[in-house]
């Protein structure tokens, strides 16, 4: 979505509390839509939550962030995500991992385990 917005000419900054971009996957595979992001003129301000909106002028608002940066903004999108829910898989995995494959994902007619998505 924020691709689509500066595409059509409209100044866009990212703010995430996580230290990087899709938080669920694994650095080196959010790493290259960071990349893309900020190729395509996206500014990401990561690492530092939104803790609230204050007026602006001119009827904009302010976005200001735990660590008392501020952001003027005219629209304000906020998107929470989501957690995969995977302790019904029932065993060890990395923590650094969102969701891994069970057993019987594999290439065949067997059923596949896929982990159930929660809000956080």
């Amino acid at each position: 979505m924020a691709e689509n917005l500066v595409a059509r000419g409209i100044a866009v900054t990212v703010v995430e509390m996580l230290k990087q971009v899709l938080p669920p996957l694994d650095p080196e595979m959010a790493e290259p839509v960071r990349q893309r992001l900020t190729e395509r003129g996206v500014s990401l301000h990561l690492g530092d939550a939104v803790a609230g909106f204050e007026p602006g002028i001119g009827g904009a608002l302010l976005v200001r962030t735990q660590s008392n940066v501020t952001f003027p903004a005219d629209l304000v999108i906020l998107s929470i995500g989501v957690r995969p829910e995977t302790k019904q898989l029932n065993r060890k995995h990395n923590k650094s991992t969102t969701c891994m494959p069970s057993p019987s994902l594999s290439i065949s007619n067997r059923p596949v385990t896929f982990p159930v998505l929660r809000r956080p």
